[in-house]
C-alpha cells in the first residue's frame, strides 16, 4: 500500500493481488477537511482515490480489465461530488450499487459508441433514464491529454463520470464493478 499526501490531497493506491481493507485517516490541511474512505478490493489492478473539499476522484486502471471494488466514506456520507475515472481500453459493463438501487452503465464498442444507462431499484428495471432523472450519469470520453473525444480511448484516456448525487444517499457502500470488453 502507498499512502502519499501531495498539495492536500491524499492518495491511496490499492495493488488488488489479495483481499484488502484499508481505513484512511486524513489531516487537515489548509481549511480543507479530507474524509477517510475505505476501500476493499480483490481483483488485479489498480485503485487510486484523492480528495480534496467535498469532491472525490476515483481512478481504476490496469488489471485485466475485469474487476470490483467496494469503497465506503468512514462517516458514511460521501462528498456532494463523486468522480469516477476508467482508465481502460472499453467500458462494456459498468454496475454502481448503493443498497437497493443498481445503475448499469456500457459504452458499445462499435459504431459510433453509443451509451446505455439503466437503471434498477430492489432487482425491478426502472423505466429508461433521461437526462432529467435524478439518476442520470453523462459518460465522457477522454485522451491522454485530457482532451473530449467521440472514439474509445487508447493508452492513458479514460472514462469519466460523475456519480449522481441520488446514487449516493445513504448509509450503504458503493460497490462498483467493471468488464472493459466481454470476452
Amino acid at each position: 500500500m502507498q499512502l502519499k499526501q501531495v498539495s492536500g490531497s491524499i492518495f491511496l493506491r490499492c495493488a488488488f493481488t489479495c483481499f484488502s481493507l484499508f481505513s484512511l485517516e486524513a489531516e487537515e490541511n489548509s481549511n480543507t477537511k479530507l474524509e477517510p474512505f475505505e476501500l476493499s478490493c480483490k481483483e488485479p489492478g489498480t485503485v487510486t482515490i484523492s480528495s480534496e473539499g467535498n469532491q472525490a476522484t476515483m481512478l481504476i486502471r490496469g488489471g485485466r480489465g475485469i474487476g470490483r471494488a467496494t469503497i465506503q466514506a468512514a462517516n458514511k456520507k460521501f462528498p456532494t461530488k463523486v468522480i469516477l475515472r476508467y482508465q481502460l481500453k472499453g467500458l462494456e459493463n459498468l454496475v454502481l450499487t448503493k443498497g437497493e438501487v443498481k445503475l448499469t452503465a456500457s459504452v458499445s464498442s462499435s459504431g459510433d459508441h453509443p451509451r446505455s444507462l439503466l437503471l434498477t431499484r430492489a432487482g425491478k428495471e426502472q423505466a429508461a433514464l433521461t437526462k432529467e432523472s435524478q439518476f442520470w450519469m453523462t459518460i465522457s470520453i477522454y485522451d491522454s491529454e485530457h482532451k473530449l473525444i467521440d472514439t474509445l480511448p487508447s493508452q492513458d484516456g479514460y472514462f469519466q463520470m460523475i456519480i449522481p448525487q441520488a446514487l449516493l444517499q445513504g448509509e450503504n457502500p458503493l460497490e462498483i464493478e467493471w468488464i472493459d470488453f466481454y470476452r
